[in-house]
């Protein structure tokens, strides 16, 4: 839905990464798959369904700027901020919402 409202020149590339197994924290954050493209220079927008313990957002932030962007920001739909673990935050988020577990349109579950 978020791609659809993009009015400049967009490359959409994805990466695999949950830190999830169900409903519960895994603690560990797993790599499944890399960028096709190589964003050295490019300006990169992580885009999430949602930010609670932060462990994910955090992870790919570090591995994505090895890859020596020009700029690197985050947006999510949903962020919980009373879960956060790690000393992250995504630049943008859609909604700030309490630690209740939630199920819908655009989220992973």
């Amino acid at each position: 839905e978020f791609v659809s409202h993009l009015t400049v020149p967009t490359i959409l590339d994805y990466i695999g990464v949950h830190s999830y197994e169900g409903i519960e924290t895994t603690n560990t954050v797993n790599f499944r798959s890399d960028m096709k493209e190589n964003p050295k220079g490019m300006h990169v927008l992580v885009v999430d369904d949602i930010c609670d313990t932060g462990a994910t957002l955090k992870w790919t932030k570090e591995h994505l700027g090895k890859k020596e962007p020009a700029s690197l920001t985050s947006v999510v739909m949903l962020d919980k901020k009373e879960r956060r673990r790690v000393d992250v935050d995504p630049e943008w988020a859609g909604w700030v919402i309490p630690n209740k577990f939630v199920v819908g349109y655009g989220l992973d579950f």
